[in-house]
């Protein structure tokens, strides 16, 4: 199943032809399809189809300022992410550059005139849509605030992106296109939580690599510090071992100056020698 409303709006801002049903004998002309488009809206189990639901939108907006909108083309690429595409086309870019620049000078001309001048205006400026006077397309300023966030994403800056992308899904509700927003939203938000956990877990390898490399260190120097320790130890145990067993020096005198052989100025005693002799 294709969606019939989004196909004919589409391909009537391309310049597509596609083939007419049930026309009863009418001219197609931009007039007849955006007049027949509801009759084209299609359901998925009862519900509206989000894209479905914003080409009516368009269609009665069409209808409802004499049969003209602001720069539908770009509107479409801007809705179907095309120019993040486009950003690496200058050659691409700078006619459509043109293009907008022509359109906001001539849409100045008719600022009194046209109630749906700020919707219009803001559509032209393209991410600059962050008015509250809107009338209509509310969902200009969300978009807006959304690719703000995305171009940061696009420079690295997460911080500033996380903040854009928070406040595009937080600050703004109930407006068009609203889930496919939220979906484009989640998934940088889901690549921005990557990054962060990659750039955390490169960190903690490069924390602990440190940590190894000096605690490496440290137990080389505390190992060369315990050997010597150890060595003198051994050393000393050693020493405390092998001691030799030296008989006092005035072991002899005392023996002998007990039994009265010495005298007191340590010389032998003649006569008490010849009375133990005898």
């Amino acid at each position: 199943m294709y969606l019939k409303a989004s196909l004919r709006v589409m391909a009537r801002i391309t310049h597509q032809q596609i083939a007419k049903e049930d026309d009863n004998g009418e001219v197609d002309t931009e007039e007849y399809m955006f007049r027949r488009l509801p009759v084209y809206k299609q359901r998925i189990a009862g519900k509206s189809i989000p894209f479905e639901k914003f080409s009516i939108h368009k269609a009665n907006k069409y209808l409802e300022q004499n049969n003209r909108l602001f720069l539908p083309g770009l509107e479409l690429i801007l809705l179907w992410n095309g120019f993040k595409v486009l950003h690496h086309r200058p050659d691409l870019v700078q006619p459509m550059l043109n293009l907008v620049q022509t359109s906001l000078a001539e849409l100045e001309t008719s600022r009194g005139e046209n109630v749906n001048y700020i919707d219009d205006w803001c559509l032209g400026t393209l991410l600059q849509g962050m008015s509250k006077d809107l009338v209509q397309d509310f969902y200009l300023a969300p978009f807006a605030c959304a690719e703000v966030g995305f171009l940061y994403l696009e420079e690295g800056d997460l911080s500033q992106a996380k903040e854009y992308l928070n406040r595009a899904r937080k600050d703004y509700e109930n407006h068009m296109l609203q889930s496919r927003l939220h979906f484009r939203i989640h998934s940088a938000l889901q690549e921005i939580k990557h990054v962060q956990k990659q750039a955390k877990a490169a960190s903690k390898r490069n924390n602990k690599t440190k940590k190894y490399s000096k605690g490496d260190n440290n137990n080389s120097t505390s190992s060369f510090g315990e050997d010597s320790m150890e060595d003198s130890s051994d050393l000393e145990r050693k020493d405390s071992s092998s001691s030799f067993e030296t008989a006092p020096e005035d072991s002899g005198a005392e023996d002998e100056g007990n039994l009265g052989l010495v005298d007191e100025e340590g010389t032998l005693n003649q006569s008490a020698l010849r009375e133990t002799a005898v």
